[in-house]
């Protein structure tokens, strides 16, 4: 199965930045699942948790005030 980049930061730091099976996260429309080859999407994320699942593994970071870029097979979040 296909994987998408993921790279979660902050401007001080870099909270994560590696692959994923599917990303869930709680954007200002309600809640959605990111996964490879996902359509290009730019939103705002609520203050919540994002949920990374790669393989057996599962992240979950808390995040406020955030802006998501889906573009070219990645996802990038930026944590203001």
């Amino acid at each position: 199965m296909a994987k998408l980049n993921v790279s979660i930061k902050s401007f001080k730091e870099n909270f994560y930045d590696g692959p994923a099976d599917i990303v869930i996260m709680k954007t200002v429309n309600g809640d959605i699942g990111i996964m490879a080859n996902h359509i290009p999407l730019m939103t705002v994320i609520e203050n919540s948790q994002v949920k990374i699942k790669n393989d057996e593994q599962e992240f979950s970071f808390e995040i406020n005030d955030a802006i998501a870029k889906v573009f070219d097979n990645k996802l990038t979040i930026i944590n203001w």
